[in-house]
């Protein structure tokens, strides 16, 4: 059966047609993209507090966005999570878990810190966004598996410490961090780590992360054996990151966040159908080639 240079065009302005509203719902496949200028002073995320051994606990909520109440604004700006601030108190303490105003590139801080010189001090905790507020909306309702998230991104702009970074997932109300681990030794010094990528999540391991809920409750450690063989992670319904960064020489531990993306994969069946679309233009355009090609006598 033979068909002409029309009829393929025409076929393939139907597929293309087909597959324009999907492309246009899905111009971005962002699901995250936090950073910018979101504050214009200095502004204390919204959090209760409870005290813990040697510190100070900022409750972990998924119902209460951690991010500032009043004069904050932004791509991605609703965020959840828990930190922890621990030391050893010697002439006095005080923890910072905040939006630092910093023009156009303002950063999450967590920060410890204590009287004297020879503490021990530290930063943990967990932030992330939920799947209700990604700026995909065709991502928002449908089951999220590993495989269908892109690229994390999170950009440690200021460190102070020994720093691990892990980038998290909450799958059927169980957290997982990455095996995958950005670490650092800063010293007293602070210093950007850089952007930390990971652009295989379903081919790499993750641990389970399990947080008792709650005030009063220290978060527990990360895990150190990464293995879900038999689990099947398929009904993601946030993404974040896990940090935390220690430090005994100096009377601080500290780290700021400037930036946090993840990406989506494209859905299958769109990506299928431009496929067909475009084979069918590239038909179209060798039979008109073959048409125009001057007969041989």
């Amino acid at each position: 059966m033979k068909f002409s240079f029309c009829t393929l065009m025409a076929a393939a302005s139907m597929a293309l047609a087909h597959v324009a509203a999907p492309t246009t719902a899905m111009a971005s496949t962002l699901l995250v993209n936090w950073g910018g200028n979101y504050v214009a002073a200095d502004s204390n995320l919204n959090s209760q507090t409870s005290a813990i051994p040697n510190g100070l606990l900022y409750n972990y909520s998924d119902s209460t966005p951690k991010s500032p109440t009043a004069k904050y604004s932004g791509t991605s700006d609703k965020f959840y999570g828990v930190a922890q601030s621990t030391y050893q108190m010697d002439g006095g303490s005080g923890e910072l878990f905040r939006i630092v105003n910093n023009g156009s590139q303002d950063t999450i801080r967590i920060l410890s810190r204590a009287g004297g010189t020879t503490n021990t001090v530290a930063v943990q905790g967990l932030l992330f966004w939920k799947q209700e507020d990604f700026l995909d909306a065709s991502r928002k309702d449908s089951p999220l598996s590993l495989a269908d998230l892109g690229e994390f991104s999170v950009h440690a702009s200021s460190v102070r410490g020994n720093a691990a970074i892990r980038f998290a997932v909450l799958s059927d109300n169980v957290w997982y961090l990455s095996e995958e681990v950005k670490t650092a030794s800063t010293g007293g010094t602070p210093a950007d780590l850089g952007t930390f990528v990971l652009d295989n999540a379903a081919g790499i391991n993750w641990a389970k992360w399990e947080i008792t809920a709650g005030p009063s409750n220290p978060l527990p450690a990360a895990p150190t054996l990464f293995d879900i063989s038999g689990e099947t992670l398929n009904n993601i319904t946030a993404v974040g990151f896990y940090f935390s960064s220690s430090y005994s020489a100096a009377n601080r531990a500290s780290m700021d966040f400037s930036g946090f993306s993840v990406t989506a994969i494209p859905e299958a069946g769109s990506v299928s159908l431009m496929g067909i679309a475009s084979t069918l233009v590239a038909a179209g355009m060798l039979t008109q080639k073959v048409k125009s090609r001057p007969q041989s006598r």
